[in-house]
């Protein structure tokens, strides 16, 4: 973009041959008001995850069941899988779970997503399966705040299976949801709410990472990445869909994180110009953009490398 980098092209006056200096010209990014800076900048990644938005709408209508018509999952308990130990410790058929923990529940794909993710300390859970038979489990404990018979409450302690994926401790849904009524408003509803879903998978799957509940073997970079894509591929286009909105999400989000060379980082340099009515010091950000380029090309390396080796 003119006017971004340290070099820009000069424009020339329409009456003389001599050149006007960049810094003087008005269609330069860097003598724009931070305002419109900003806009600029969050252009990019707002463009990013309303592609994603965009796709889930097409992806919800596109849901159908056997008859033929569009399936939208709800929040409320429908029945339970043989065993499930979710009704053995206080879930019941009827119950609408409006949140798992913390978090607000209002889909059943959030219902499932959040019953997976925070589902993280594993507990040995006796079952009985008839007879004089027990059967030891492993399990993840959750509160869920449900709506019975017109009452909001919370139901402690919950428990579903616990499986380990990669390391990483996930819970395992035991029972089916009811069928959301199919018209517009509820398109909408299942659209936006699973967009932020999606948008919340990507920002988790990050903390994730920074914090040590995902490895290594969790992350993906092109190689991986096209793998991916081509397994979705031959499964349909259905799943290839539901890639395509994960990586459309997940550029948008990360590109606004807030480091150097990241849309995020100039976010922030712009922010500060808007606050204190002055560009940053050039040393900082130049400081600033080679730290993140380092690490980032760090980081590709090292995640291309598992890749390739992860093919073999």
């Amino acid at each position: 973009m003119e006017g971004e980098g340290e070099n820009s092209n000069p424009i020339r006056s329409e009456s003389s041959e001599q050149s006007v200096e960049e810094d003087k010209d008005p269609r330069s990014y860097k003598n724009k008001p931070a305002w419109v800076k900003m806009i600029i900048l969050f252009a990019g990644p707002v463009m990013n995850i309303l592609l994603g938005f965009v796709m889930t709408f097409v992806m919800v209508i596109a849901t159908r069941g056997a008859d033929g018509q569009i399936i939208l999952a709800s929040n409320t308990v429908t029945q339970f899988d043989s065993l499930a130990i979710s009704a053995e410790t206080g879930l019941r058929v009827g119950d609408t779970v409006i949140k798992v923990g913390n978090t607000p529940i209002h889909t059943g794909q959030e219902l499932t997503y959040e019953i997976s993710m925070q589902g993280r300390e594993i507990e040995e859970y006796r079952q009985y399966v008839g007879g004089d038979n027990f059967v030891n489990r492993q399990v993840v404990s959750l509160d869920l705040t449900v709506i019975r018979d017109g009452e909001t409450m919370v139901l402690e302690d919950v428990k579903f299976f616990a499986e380990i994926a990669q390391g990483t401790v996930l819970g395992n849904t035991d029972f089916y949801v009811a069928r959301e009524r199919v018209n517009f408003g509820s398109i909408v509803k299942q659209t936006f709410f699973r967009s932020l879903s999606s948008v919340k998978m990507v920002w988790d799957s990050l903390v994730g990472l920074i914090s040590g509940r995902f490895g290594l073997a969790a992350v993906s970079g092109p190689v991986g990445t096209t793998q991916v894509i081509t397994q979705a591929a031959q499964a349909g286009w259905y799943m290839l869909l539901y890639i395509f909105i994960v990586i459309s999400m997940n550029l948008g989000v990360f590109n606004l994180l807030p480091f150097l060379p990241l849309d995020g980082g100039h976010i922030v340099f712009a922010l500060y110009e808007l606050i204190f009515r002055r560009p940053a010091p050039k040393k900082l950000e130049e400081t600033c953009q080679i730290v993140g380029v380092m690490l980032m090309f760090g980081l590709m390396i090292v995640v291309t490398f598992k890749d390739i080796f992860t093919l073999f």
